[in-house]
């Protein structure tokens, strides 16, 4: 505490020399003053002094800042006395100073008494303390933790601590602990209460949490649950409430609220279930019945007489529609069934017009029906006629057309077109069969006046001579009967060029024809919508070649029941040209030798199902004509004139002797010297009709 360079009492406590004798310590004895009275004194004062000394060095950082201050303040008085003491001392007349020396020490013991004092409640004051610091500091961070959760008593909490903080701060640590046994029964009940409620608070918002997606989904306003609206009231009234507690942070009643709130979520929750059940129902009832009464309620003038029918569902379908929107689901199912009754009776009711409308069409359509069939048999068409066979085709679409959509009133008024346009081709098709006839005619007369050594010419010459209309509508009698005369002998040029003549133009026998007509959609109808042909046209693409072979096999064998042939093999192969590479123009090809239908695997891969259900057709269309050739040759034959397969199996057998290749060239004139003929021979003209017919038909579609 001393200053720098000083020593002795100076140098320990800072006091200056005093203005009369020196210190003892610090200068030999004067004449003034008794050497052993000085050196008695001085050693008396020093002890004295050590102690006051040895006490504030502690009150100094321990005790009151104002009251160590005074006491030191006295202290240092007591050197100025101690000092005028000192030089009063007379070395010849003790007595002088004597009085002051008593009055000095007298001082100083009586400082040393109270500063000791001093420092004797400084330390019992700040021990006190001490040892409820730890209480201070808790209660501190209590009084955080309520400023931290806003509780309204922290602030006056928090002014009580600061308070004591200060008396600490100054080392009043009596009025410290005064005040801290103040405070510390002020905090306990408000810090209970606060760990009560943020114990209820951890507890209540994980379980609001929990249950907030519940509470949001009820609470939402849905016109489905519109019945439930008393309980959604419910449901916010207590949700309004558990809020206003949770504002005042009141987590206690918070959490009971969230209870009762819990408990009335589980509620609405069971009463929308059970609503959505009835819902369920009436809607799956209503999307069962939907698709029935769309059709039923739109107004149709076909059916007037059911106009009041459809009056009366549209009125309960209002009804229920209604219910539904309120939410009435019990009522609306209700409805959907009355309104199911009233479809039924509906549908019944244009059923039996249906049904009689359908009979009075199929009573009048079936004989222009057959007039039509009869119009298209290739031996009633004539180039000339193309424009009118187009026409008939037309307005018999326009028939099938309206009877396939169920509108058979349209249907029976077009009809009478139909009929006329039918009768009008029949009979322009009837004269041109006539003039063919009667060319027939000529030509058997002249066959049968010529000698056999001229017979063929006369054929040849015939043959050759015959125009368009007059090839396709000849006889078939006739036509076979010029086709034998020229094969007899072989076939020349001539005959050759004759018998092209008479295949050039595509022409089956009408008996033929019918029957393969009715064949051919037999087979149709049976292969259309087959389940495993549908999955073959879906997967032809990714399918192996034994899944197509198996799927081609199905259609052929079907052909063969339709047309009473015998079953047979199917086998893929790759055609080849002469010269050893795949010859990609052959999609397939039929032997009557070993009797097996082959299809190339490559028009397979690459020209799809459509492709390969023709070929296939066609190619067993072949097998067809070699079986009908084959019955022709047996003895005894087992066709004979009459049968409807005679005639077309005799130009068969002709066009096995002749048959002509296809043209090198497509892009040659279509003249009989080109091979234009190779689609329009007998042959090829049946087998193609019937594989293009599947083709059309959409098999597996």
């Amino acid at each position: 505490m001393g200053t720098p360079g000083n020593s002795g009492l100076k140098g320990q406590w800072g006091v200056g020399n005093p203005s009369g004798p020196q210190s003892p310590q610090n200068a030999a004895p004067q004449d003034t003053g008794s050497d052993e009275q000085a050196r008695q004194f001085q050693a008396a004062f020093q002890s004295i002094q050590a102690e006051i000394n040895g006490h504030l060095q502690y009150t100094s950082t321990n005790a009151e800042a104002s009251k160590n201050a005074t006491f030191t303040s006295r202290r240092d008085a007591l050197y100025s006395a101690f000092q005028s003491a000192l030089g009063k001392i007379d070395r010849n007349d003790p007595s002088k100073a004597q009085g002051d020396i008593d009055r000095v020490l007298g001082d100083a013991r009586a400082l040393s008494g109270e500063v000791g004092t001093f420092r004797q409640e400084t330390e019992q004051a700040k021990a006190e303390w001490d040892s409820s610091q730890a209480s201070f500091d808790e209660a501190v961070q209590q009084v955080e933790e309520l400023e931290a959760w806003e509780d309204p008593q922290a602030s006056g909490l928090r002014g009580q601590a600061d308070e004591i903080r200060t008396h600490a701060n100054e080392r009043r640590w009596r009025e410290a602990c005064t005040a801290l046994d103040g405070l510390l029964p002020a905090v306990q009940p408000v810090y209970a209460e606060y760990l009560k409620q943020k114990t209820a608070q951890e507890a209540f918002e994980p379980a609001l949490e929990a249950l907030q997606p519940r509470l949001q989904a009820v609470s939402v306003s849905d016109p489905a649950y519109a019945t439930l609206a008393p309980m959604v009231d419910e449901l916010a009234t207590a949700q309004t409430q558990m809020e206003a507690s949770v504002q005042a942070k009141d987590y206690v009643q918070a959490q009971a609220q969230l209870q009762d709130l819990s408990a009335k979520v589980d509620a609405l929750e069971e009463s929308r279930a059970q609503v959505d059940q009835k819902k369920e129902a009436y809607e799956s009832a209503l999307a069962a019945l939907q698709p029935r009464l769309a059709v039923a309620s739109v107004s149709d003038p076909a059916y007037p007489e059911l106009e009041p029918m459809q009056a009366e569902l549209a009125q309960v379908q209002t009804e229920m529609e209604s219910a539904a929107q309120a939410g009435d689901y019990e009522r609306a199912e209700s409805l959907v069934a009355d309104l199911s009754a009233k479809v039924d009776a509906y549908e019944q009711a244009r059923s039996d017009l249906d049904a009689q409308r359908k009979q009075e069409f199929e009573t009048e359509w079936g004989p222009v029906q057959a007039k039509v069939a009869e119009a298209n048999l290739t031996a009633n068409r004539f180039k000339a006629l193309d424009a009118d066979l187009a026409a008939l085709k037309a307005a018999q679409g326009g028939v099938d057309k309206a009877a396939q959509s169920g509108q058979y009133e349209d249907a029976r008024k077009a009809i009478p077109d139909v009929n006329t346009k039918a009768d009008a081709y029949l009979a322009a098709a009837k004269t041109k069969q006539e003039a063919a006839t009667k060319k027939g005619e000529e030509i058997a007369k002249q066959l049968d006046g010529a000698s056999d050594a001229t017979r063929a010419d006369v054929a040849k010459a015939a043959a050759a001579a015959l125009t368009e209309e007059e090839v396709k509508a000849l006889p078939s009698d006739v036509r076979n009967r010029l086709l034998d005369e020229m094969s007899k002998d072989g076939l020349s040029e001539g005959e050759k060029g004759a018998i092209k003549n008479l295949f050039s133009q595509r022409a089956l026998d009408p008996a033929f024809e019918k029957l393969d007509t009715q064949r051919r959609e037999e087979m149709i109808e049976k292969l259309k919508n087959d389940p495993e042909l549908k999955e073959a046209r879906k997967n032809w693409a990714t399918m192996s070649e034994a899944q197509r072979i198996a799927a081609l096999k199905k259609v052929a064998d079907a052909q063969a029941a339709a047309y009473g042939i015998p079953l047979t093999d199917v086998e893929a192969y790759s055609p080849k040209n002469a010269d050893g590479t795949n010859d990609t123009s052959l999609n397939g090809e039929y032997d009557h030798t070993d009797g097996k239908l082959k299809i190339s695997r490559e028009m397979m891969q690459n020209k799809g199902f459509d492709k390969a259900l023709n070929t296939l057709v066609h190619e067993n269309g072949h097998r067809y004509q070699a079986t009908l050739v084959e019955k022709l040759k047996k003895t005894p034959p087992e066709l004979k004139p009459g049968d409807p397969e005679y005639e077309q199996a005799r130009t068969f057998m002709r066009n096995d002797d002749y048959y002509i290749q296809p043209k090198d060239d497509p892009a040659d004139a279509p003249t009989p010297d080109t091979g234009d003929e190779y689609f329009t021979q007998p042959e090829e003209a049946h087998s193609r009709e019937t594989g293009e017919a599947v083709q059309r038909a959409g098999i597996g579609k």
